[in-house]
C-alpha cells in the first residue's frame, strides 16, 4: 500500500505541480499581453504627442481637452444629392510652457471613402490654421499619393477670416481633396463653436451656377455664376476657373476681392455642377467636342463626340479609356460583357439611341457615374447650342 501511495502521491504532485505552471502561465501570459497593449496604446499616444507638437513652432506640451461635437451635414464630394456628417475624433490644446498657442482636432472627413482622418492645427494667436496631417484613411493609394508637398501647402497659414475659404483640389485625387476640405470646413465650425470665434460673411445669393458653353473660353473658365451681394444687391455675372476662383466679369462692376473670395465660396460648396466633367476642345467645322470626365482611373475617360449638322444630337463618338472595371479582383463586373472600354460606349449608345433613363452598370458604378455626368453635360451643352432637348 506504501508503495502504491508513494507511487500515486508522486504522480498526483506532479499533476498538481504542472497544473500550477499552467494557470500561472497563463495569468502572466494575460498580464504581458495587457502589458504589451498598454504600451502599444502609450506608444500611439506618445507618436500622435510627437506628430501634433510638431505642427507648432516652439510647442511643448499637448493637452486633450472635452467639447461638444458641432453636428452639421455636408455634400459627399462630387455628389449633389448624398450627405455625410463628419466626426469629431479627438481634440487637443497645445501650449507653449503655459501659454496656450493652439488647438488640434482630428476630423473623420468622407474623400473617395468613409474614414478619411485628418488633424488639423489651429492657431488661437492668429486664428488660423498652421498644419494640416492625414493620420489615416482608406482612401486609393495610388490616387491619394497625388497630393503632395502644394495641395498641403494651401493650408499653411490659412486665414479662418477668409470669406473664400477653400483649396484647390488636385486633379486625378479630386475626391480625396474635397473630402479633406470638408473637414477643414467642419473643424472652423467646432473653432468657432469652442472659442466663440465669429465665421465671417457676406450678404449674398448665388442665384444660379453653370456651365460656360462657349468654346472658345470653355476650357479656362468652365462656370458662369451669377451673384447679388452686400446691403445694396449689387448683382454680378462672372466667368470662374476650374476652382472656382473669379476669371473675369460678365455683367456688372468686378467685385472687390473679398467678394471674389465669397463667390469662390459659395460655388464650391453648392454641388450645382460636376467638377469631374470637363471641355477639351469643340472644332465648328468637323463638329467634334471632347470632353474628359473622372472614373475610377487617374487618367481621365476622353470621348470625343462628332454632332450631327443640326447640332442636335450624337451622330458617332470615340472613347479613350484606363478604366479598369475587368481586373479580376471585380467580381461584380459582368466579364461577359466585354472589357474596357465597354461600359463607356454601351452607356453613351443608350442615349445616342434615345433612351432617357439609362442606369449605371453594376460592377463599374465609378466609371458607370463619370459616363453619366458627361452626358448631363453633353445634353446641357447641345441644348445651348441650338435650343434642343
Amino acid at each position: 500500500m506504501k508503495k502504491i501511495f508513494n507511487k500515486h502521491g508522486l504522480i498526483t504532485l506532479l499533476v498538481l505541480f504542472i497544473a500550477i505552471i499552467f494557470v500561472v502561465g497563463g495569468f502572466y501570459s494575460r498580464f504581458m499581453t495587457n502589458q504589451i497593449e498598454v504600451h502599444r496604446e502609450e506608444n500611439a499616444g506618445n507618436e500622435l504627442n510627437t506628430l501634433f507638437l510638431g505642427m507648432f513652432d516652439q510647442a511643448t506640451k499637448v493637452e486633450v481637452f472635452t467639447t461638444t461635437p458641432v453636428d452639421i451635414s455636408y455634400l459627399k464630394p462630387l455628389s449633389t444629392t448624398e450627405t455625410f456628417k463628419p466626426e469629431l475624433v479627438g481634440s487637443y490644446k497645445v501650449f507653449n510652457g503655459t501659454i496656450e498657442v493652439g488647438v488640434i482636432y482630428v476630423v473623420n472627413s468622407f474623400g473617395r471613402y468613409d474614414s478619411l482622418q485628418v488633424a488639423y492645427a489651429i492657431s488661437r494667436i492668429t486664428d488660423s490654421i498652421v498644419g494640416v496631417k492625414v493620420i489615416s484613411n482608406k482612401e486609393t493609394q495610388s490616387y491619394f499619393s497625388a497630393l503632395g508637398d502644394t495641395f498641403f501647402a494651401q493650408f499653411n497659414n490659412k486665414s479662418l477670416d477668409d470669406l473664400g475659404f477653400s483649396v484647390d483640389a488636385v486633379a486625378g485625387s479630386t475626391m480625396s481633396s474635397k473630402g479633406i476640405e470638408v473637414g477643414m470646413f467642419y473643424a472652423r465650425e467646432q473653432y468657432a463653436n469652442d472659442f466663440g470665434f465669429v465665421i465671417p460673411t457676406i450678404i449674398m445669393t448665388l442665384n444660379s451656377l453653370k456651365y460656360n458653353f462657349d468654346p472658345l473660353t470653355f476650357v479656362s473658365k468652365p462656370y458662369i455664376a451669377d451673384v447679388t451681394y452686400g446691403d445694396e444687391n449689387i448683382n454680378v455675372v462672372v466667368y470662374l476657373d476650374a476652382s472656382f476662383s473669379y476669371a473675369g466679369t460678365i455683367t456688372g462692376d468686378e467685385p472687390e476681392e473679398d467678394v471674389q473670395s465669397g463667390i469662390k465660396s459659395y460655388a464650391s460648396s453648392s454641388g450645382l455642377v460636376s467638377t469631374s466633367v470637363k471641355f477639351v476642345s469643340f472644332d465648328n467645322v468637323t463638329r467634334t467636342l471632347v470632353m474628359t470626365s473622372k472614373g475610377y482611373n487617374a487618367v481621365p475617360i476622353q470621348v470625343s463626340f462628332i454632332l450631327n449638322a443640326g447640332l442636335t444630337a450624337v451622330e458617332s463618338f470615340t472613347v479613350s479609356s484606363m478604366e479598369s472595371y475587368d481586373d479580376d479582383y471585380n467580381g461584380g463586373y459582368n466579364k461577359a460583357l466585354g472589357l474596357v472600354p465597354y461600359v463607356e460606349r454601351n452607356l453613351i449608345n443608350k442615349y445616342k439611341d434615345g433612351m432617357v433613363e439609362i442606369d449605371s452598370i453594376a460592377g463599374a458604378t465609378v466609371t458607370s457615374h463619370a459616363i453619366l455626368d458627361m452626358i448631363d453635360v453633353l445634353k446641357l451643352f447641345i441644348a445651348e447650342q441650338n435650343g434642343g432637348d
